[in-house]
């Protein structure tokens, strides 16, 4: 919309609400428990991703361009007009921006009771990548 003149950015999510974690991968307690390895090839693969785009600063390089244009299925021309790739962080679990959301939905209604973070929140497959990838 920006790039069409009908709009123009005024404020961003992290300006407005900067502990908001937008994305997360969630695993049933039983593919995690049923499919280990592979949940742990693709928690690593995924942070291997991520560590590539970090390491562009936001910005398109040849190979994330060509990669983007493969999966996506976009061509070269339109992953340039995307203003650069998307970065979802290096895979830190902000335990406040759960905390905080659970709340909001358990206020809603859309909840019955609350349920304490570290009961559903395994950092061990994240941790290995980490390690595994030599990020800090």
């Amino acid at each position: 919309m920006e790039k069409a003149g009908a709009a123009h950015k005024w404020l961003g999510l992290k300006d407005v609400i900067p502990y908001y974690q937008s994305s997360y991968i969630a695993l049933s307690q039983q593919f995690a428990r049923d499919h280990r390895g592979v949940a742990q090839r693709f928690i690593t693969a995924y942070l291997r991703a991520c560590k590539d785009v970090a390491a562009s600063n936001g910005k398109w390089t040849p190979a994330l361009v060509d990669e983007e244009a493969n999966w996506s299925g976009l061509s070269r021309d339109a992953v340039l007009a995307i203003p650069g790739p998307a970065y979802p962080g290096l895979s830190k679990i902000s335990r406040e921006s759960i905390s905080r959301q659970e709340a909001m939905w358990f206020q809603l209604g859309m909840m019955k009771k609350m349920v304490p973070i570290d009961q559903f929140i395994d950092e061990s497959f994240v941790n290995n990548a980490r390690q595994q990838l030599g990020i800090k």
